[in-house]
Order: structure tokens, then sequence, then C-alpha cells
């Protein structure tokens, strides 16, 4: 086999070629970056040393920033520590930034406005500038400008800036930067050169392995050859039990389905026979009970309402004062004979007799005999006045009193529990709309939770202290009986709204 370069190793080499370039160039520009460094030491310690020097053996150096003069003595030390220390020229300035004295007459009086004068050396720092020119002859390249401040316990006295030239110092500086680089990059390239031998040496026993690799990968793919054909044979096999079971399974699922929709539907059959064997028990005792009732209590009711009527008779204009207890007796006479009534109603129903009126104009003369009670306004809102059906006037008009009663009731009630309530109203309204017409009554009360409301139509169901709860029962069956219904919304603390509805053109056809 050829031997080939992995294109992993091909990255590798490529990366370690890299990684040289970029290390050799790392250290060209750390050498530089080295090697200006310890020029700016250099200068500065140079600079540094000039400047104290002549403070230390001028006569009156603070006297050259004062009175911007020098004696010939402190001249002649002035040239001679220029020529020692290796500058170039030099400048003083005052504490404002003035030159006050320097080597060339030409920069007297100027003014130093460099940021860094005013950031740096009048806060007391020394600050280095690195120029490379040929300003000051072919042999002076490499200058730097320092500026020295002078200090004096702790306030700026003013400032010396030299120029110094480390032609010199730069030159050796860079030479011994550049042997050091040339170390450097011999060693990088000795240990790139290693890296290589290394990586080569790599492939070749890579090519080898790769080889006896390969031998073993034709054998196993032989093997897997075999495998695959077997296991094609025991998928084909598997493939045939699946859809077997598949088959099987989907039959007794839909045997199942088939046995859960007819155990809901005889569920659902037995429960509603259930109740209505129920129902029908309950009608048939109820109406065992009414029958009694009403043998037992009208004949009495009748003999408690003639003495009634004889003892006021009697009575009358004896100043005895009998007259409201008398009226109280009477009153409940007439409301156990209403509970006889409804009794009897409920469980014997009659047939109806419906004859054609306008429902505007019935309704208006049952709301007229009605009472309201005191703090409850009555609002009527009557939409129908040319509709005119069939109906029959006795069975509806007990409907509507039972619905009118109910409500004024609650609301009364509620009325005397929270007397801070605001006003109590009913509306009553008539509307005609997807063939049927409507008598919706609206209070204000109390409203009903969803547990009463779900028992409002059972019979015996009441939640007032009196009355044996058919009332609602007795309003359903009326409406139902007259092809309609009743519909009843409510919510606790925000009143009820009952809904008595008529079908518009079945009664309108029946009357004609």
């Amino acid at each position: 086999m050829k031997s080939k370069i992995h294109p992993r190793d091909a990255k590798l080499l490529i990366s370690l070629l890299l990684t040289s370039i970029i290390a050799i160039a790392g250290c060209v520009f750390g050498s530089r970056q080295f090697e200006r460094y310890l020029l700016i030491v250099e200068v500065e310690e140079m600079a540094v040393h000039w400047v104290t020097f002549l403070k230390r053996n001028f006569s009156d150096f603070d006297g050259i920033l004062r009175s911007r003069s020098v004696s010939p003595a402190d001249q002649t030390l002035l040239d001679f520590a220029s020529e020692a220390g290796r500058l170039v020229r030099y400048k003083m300035f005052n504490r404002d930034g003035v030159v006050v004295y320097a080597s060339r007459s030409s920069d007297l009086g100027q003014r130093n406005l460099k940021p860094y004068f005013a950031e740096i050396v009048q806060k007391g720092g020394t600050f280095v500038k690195i120029e490379e020119e040929d300003e000051f002859g072919p042999t002076r390249t490499t200058v730097s400008e320092v500026y020295v401040p002078f200090m004096e316990n702790g306030e700026f006295k003013g400032a010396v800036k030299v120029y110094v030239d480390v032609t010199a110092f730069a030159q050796t500086l860079r030479q011994k930067s550049t042997q050091a680089l040339l170390a450097v990059v011999a060693f990088l390239l000795t240990l790139g050169g290693g890296c290589g031998v290394f990586i080569v040496q790599n492939i070749r026993d890579r090519n080898r392995d790769l080889r006896e690799v390969m031998e073993a990968h034709e054998a196993a793919s032989q093997a897997e050859a075999k495998v695959k054909a077997l296991n094609a044979e025991l998928e084909e096999r598997v493939a045939e039990r699946t859809d077997e079971l598949k088959v099987a399974n989907q039959r007794i699922t839909k045997l199942n389905e088939d046995l859960e929709q007819r155990v809901i539907v005889r569920t659902a059959e037995l429960k509603s026979a259930q109740e209505g064997l129920l129902r029908a028990e309950r009608l048939s005792a109820l109406g065992q009970v009414t029958a009694t009732v009403a043998h037992e209590l009208r004949n009495p009711l009748g003999a408690i309402r003639n003495s009634v009527f004889l003892i006021g008779e009697k009575t009358q204009d004896k100043g005895l004062d009998l007259e409201r207890m008398l009226a109280r007796t009477e009153r409940n006479i007439s409301r156990c004979d209403r509970i006889v009534n409804e009794l009897l109603d409920y469980t014997r129903a009659k047939s109806l007799k419906p004859k054609p009126a306008p429902l505007d104009a019935w309704l208006e003369d049952v709301l007229a005999e009605q009472t309201v009670p005191e703090g409850i306004t009555l609002y009527k809102e009557l939409g129908t006045p040319e509709l005119e059906l069939a109906f029959d006037a006795d069975h509806l008009r007990r409907a509507v009193i039972n619905v009118f009663d109910n409500a004024c009731q609650a609301m009364a009630e509620w009325g005397k529990k929270e007397p801070d309530r605001d006003a109590l109203s009913l509306t009553v309204q008539t509307r005609s709309s997807g063939g049927r017409a409507e008598l919706r009554f609206i209070d204000t009360g109390p409203g009903m939770t969803p547990e009463v409301l779900e028992k409002a139509f059972e019979p015996l169901f009441s939640t007032k202290g009196f009355g044996v709860g058919l009332g609602m029962p007795t309003i359903k069956q009326i409406m139902e009986q007259h092809g309609g219904g009743m519909e009843v919304l409510s919510e606790p603390g925000h009143g009820t709204t009952v809904v008595l509805w008529l079908p518009v053109e079945n009664l309108q056809e029946e009357a004609a």
C-alpha cells in the first residue's frame, strides 16, 4: 500500500508550522518591546542622574527657574555635564510650562502645551519618549526625550527636558537582542524539525497498522454479509408473525370497542329506566299522599274559614281589635289551600284549553293584578304588541304568578337580611325570536348557587321555610304541556333570570 498522509496528520503539520511562525513572530515582537523597555529605563536613569547632578552642583538651581539666567560657572558645569551625559540639547521649564532656559535660544519663552506635560510631568511623573531620527547628524539615530520634574515638598516647581543620544546603547542592545532571538528561532526550528520527524515516523507506523485493519475489515465484511442474510430471513419471518398478530389485535380491539359501546348504551338505558321508575314511584306516592291530604284537609279548612268569617261578623264593631289576627288566619288558610291545589295540579295534570289572545295585553292584565312588595320596583318591557298566540290562560297565568311570587319573595327576604343593598327590581320582558315567544323575568335578588339550581326542578325540593317544593316543577310541567319550556339562569349575588317560552309557529297553527 502506498504511503499517504492522513488529513488529520496534514492538519497537525500545518498547525505545527503556523505555531512556529506565530512563536517566531511573537519572539520578534516581544524582543523589540523588551528592547524598547530597557532603552526607556536606561534613558530615564541617565536623565534623572543628570538632573540630580545639576541640582547638587549648581550654585542656585532654583534661581535659574526664577531669573532665567545662569552664572558662567554654572554654564561651564552645565556644558560639562551635557557632554558627559551624551545630551544633545536641553530645556528648563518653570511651573507654568514656559521655557526659561535652553541650550538653544530659539526655544526660550515657548510654552509646553502637550497633554502629557500637564497630566504626568506637573503631577511629579517622569515622561520618556523614544524617537529614531537623523536631525542631529548621520551618527545620531536614536534620541530620547526625557521630562524630569523638580518637586519641593510635594509641590511642582519646574521641569527639565533633556534630549539624550542613546545610539550606542541602542545598537548594543539590538545586537544582544538579535543574538537571543536567533537562538530562540534556532531552538524553535529544531523543535519543529523533531516534531516533524516524529509525525513522519508516526505516519509510517499508522499505515502499517492501517493495512492490518483493512485485512481484518475485509474478513469482517464477509462475516457481516452472512449475518445480514440470516437477519433478512429472520426479519421476514418476524414480519409475517407481526402481521398475523396485528390482524388478531385489530379484531380483539374491535370486539372490545363493540362491547364497551354496548355496555355504555345498556348502562344509559338502565339509568334512564331507573330514573323513570323512581320518578313514577315518587309521583305515585305523591298522588296517593295528595289525595289523602286533599280529602283530610279541605273539609277542616272550609270549616275553619267559615268559623273565622262568623267570628269576624260577630266581633265587628265590638272594639276587640281582632281584625289583624283574623286576617292573618285567613291568609294562612289561603296558603294551605294553595298548597293543596299545587299538589293536586302537579299529580293530576289537566288537559289544556288553548285560546288565541294577544300575549302582551294578557300579560299586562296579569301583572296589574299582582301586589309588588315595598322596596321592589317593577319594570315592564313588553316587546311583542302584535303577537297573538293560542294558550291556556289559566295554566299560563298560574305559571307567571308563581315565577312573579318567587322573585318577589326572594328579594324581600334578601332586603330584610341586607338592608344596605341597592334598589331591588323585577323586570318583565317579552320578545319573539328564533321561532319562539319568550317571557323573561329578571330580578336583582340573591341568586342561586349551582347546587340549588341543579335541584330546582326536583319535586318536593325547596329552600323556603314554607311550601312543599312543587312551584318550579309545576311551572316546567305547564310550559312543556304548551310545547315550550323553562330556562333558569342564576349567579349568587347577581340575581336570577327565568325564561318561559312558547313555540310561536306551532301554537299559531293550532289556533288557526
